[in-house]
């Protein structure tokens, strides 16, 4: 077997045959439709073991740019790791984030673990961090014409994330257009709007009398006071976010975060990342 390091530029055909061959076996999807966007570049590595022609672990290490308390930040953001279940009980999901750690001593990390692997990441040194969901009451009205619905495929979905600065000051990630086209095209992809008058694009769900704001594009600050008219709804009564609401220079209150499938684990970190990495950026 052979421990092998890449990032998203100097990934292969072949590479990618046999991480997506991981992938199905492990976790049921495949990254053939994310790879096929040529997004990712050297800011995400991936650490594998090959045995010959196969991939049978592997973990992903996304270098990250984080604003924290108003200082830039370098991050290390961990997606989850795979064992093939023939070659589980070896020590190899250990042996890869091992080396990954190796390589950036000095570069905080964090990760969402599964409950069930948070024993694994603990032992890792990773500590689980207290999460906050931000949220907003709002009155119930009628919602002002002007929000359009986007396809996946449309050009000015790419053009309002690459084109991103409207950030919060206390937690944000700034270098985020690769990891927001994964979610794009795995999850939201029949969530997208923008609202044209506004110069923004939203991500956004609705459910009930709740509207999950799930994130906000635009090349310039919006207020949350001017976007409101166009989310709202004569049933409306809340608007949930996907990120710090200081992004629009909202008020907000929060409540503990009710994910019941995984939980933030923080490593080399001493700060309080609880409050609220967006959910657009995580892996």
């Amino acid at each position: 077997m052979e421990l092998i390091r890449v990032n998203g530029k100097t990934t292969t055909a072949r590479f990618n045959r046999a991480l997506n061959g991981l992938m199905e076996e492990v976790f049921g999807f495949s990254l053939a439709r994310f790879q096929a966007l040529g997004v990712w570049d050297e800011q995400y590595e991936y650490f594998s073991v090959m045995d010959e022609s196969k991939m049978v672990a592997n973990c992903g290490a996304y270098h990250m740019q984080m604003v924290v308390d108003g200082i830039k930040q370098e991050f290390l953001q961990f997606g989850a790791v795979a064992v093939h279940p023939a070659y589980r009980g070896k020590g190899l999901g250990r042996l890869v984030m091992e080396q990954a750690l190796g390589e950036y001593p000095d570069v905080p990390a964090f990760l969402y673990a599964n409950l069930d692997a948070k024993p694994f990441y603990a032992k890792l040194g990773f500590v689980p961090q207290e999460e906050r969901q931000p949220f907003v009451t709002v009155k119930p009205g009628p919602r002002k014409p002007g929000l359009e619905r986007l396809e996946l495929i449309y050009p000015e979905v790419g053009e309002y994330l690459a084109s991103r600065a409207c950030f919060s000051p206390r937690l944000d990630c700034i270098d985020q257009y690769a990891l927001n086209w994964f979610h794009l095209v795995y999850q939201f992809q029949d969530n997208l709007y923008h609202v044209p008058e506004l110069g923004v694009m939203l991500v956004m769900e609705e459910r009930g009398s709740e509207v999950f704001l799930h994130d906000v594009a635009a090349p310039q600050k919006v207020a949350f006071e001017h976007l409101l008219p166009y989310i709202q709804g004569e049933g409306v009564e809340r608007v949930t976010f996907g990120f710090r609401p200081d992004r629009l220079d909202s008020r907000w209150e929060t409540e503990p975060s009710s994910d019941p499938d995984s939980v933030l684990m923080a490593r080399g970190w001493e700060g309080d990342l609880g409050c609220f990495i967006p959910r657009l950026v995580r892996t």
